[in-house]
Order: structure tokens, then C-alpha cells, then sequence
């Protein structure tokens, strides 16, 4: 991997993992957009799941004391029916097509992502602990408002040019 691509990488996990941690949103599809432009999709997908799986159990960890617990249970009902649900439309792919669309990326980058989403969580609470409600709606309108024209615009550009 380029030190350029590297770079520029580590900064997009980071602060993807900042966003995140300060809205709770829109980090995650960031992140996704631009690994999407970076690398096909495949390793791109693998490289997303382990970042965000790292940087949302980070957050769940960091914020445990603020989790409302009644409502973990629906949440967790819902999940399990919605994964039976998809599990009847799954597709599953074979040995070899997995083989053939994995591990396009070294150890190193996925390491190197989980520390760097830990970090970016963990930094995110200190602007989070200084911003008002108002605040908080304001620049999360925003930035949903923001990544939603940004990709609308990419995927009609991609729908013309082909």
C-alpha cells in the first residue's frame, strides 16, 4: 500500500470514528464512501466491518453508563427476527469466491484501523461533553444533509459516466 493511500486512510478511520463517536451517525458512511473509492469492494467491505465493529463496541463500552437497559431487550428481539428474516434470502457464497475476493489488504491496515476507530471514539467525547442540544441538532442535520448530497451526486455520476 502506497504511505499516501496509508495516510490518507488512517486520517479517514480517525476522524470517521471522531464523527461517529460525537452523532452516534454518518461516520460509518463516510468511511464507507471513501474505502469504496480507495479499493474494490470486496476488501473495502471486509476493511468497513472491522472498523465499525471496533469503533461501535469501543463507543458501547465508553458509554455503557448512559445505556438506557430497558429497551436492550426489544432491541435485541427485533435484531434476532430481522436475522432470521434475512438468513431465508441469504446468500452464501462458496470457498473459492471467497478466497478469490478476500485478503487484498495486509494484517497491518485492519490493526492499524481498529486503534485508530478506539482513538477517534475516545477523542469524540471530549467535544461531545461541551456541545448543547441545539448543537448537537444543528451540526447532525448538517452533516447528514452534507454525506447525503455528496453521495446522491457521486452515484448519478456514476449512473452517467457509466
Amino acid at each position: 500500500m502506497a504511505p499516501l493511500i496509508a495516510a490518507a486512510l488512517a486520517a479517514t478511520v480517525l476522524l470517521t470514528s471522531f464523527l461517529s463517536g460525537i452523532f452516534g451517525m454518518a461516520g460509518g458512511m463516510i468511511l464507507l464512501g471513501v474505502l469504496l473509492i480507495l479499493f474494490d469492494v470486496a476488501p473495502a467491505m471486509v476493511l468497513f466491518g472491522v472498523t465499525q465493529f471496533a469503533s461501535n463496541g469501543w463507543r458501547a463500552t465508553l458509554w455503557r453508563s448512559y445505556v438506557q437497559w430497558s429497551i436492550v431487550g426489544q432491541y435485541a428481539l427485533g435484531a434476532v427476527l430481522m436475522f432470521g428474516l434475512l438468513k431465508l434470502v441469504s446468500f452464501l457464497p462458496d470457498k473459492a469466491m471467497l478466497y478469490i475476493g478476500l485478503e487484498a489488504l495486509p494484517l497491518w491496515v485492519y490493526a492499524g484501523a481498529i486503534v485508530l476507530a478506539f482513538s477517534g471514539t475516545s477523542l469524540a467525547a471530549f467535544v461531545l461533553h461541551r456541545m448543547t442540544d441545539a448543537d448537537f441538532r444543528r451540526w447532525s442535520r448538517l452533516l447528514i444533509r452534507s454525506v447525503s448530497l455528496i453521495y446522491l451526486a457521486r452515484g448519478l455520476w456514476l449512473l452517467a459516466v457509466g
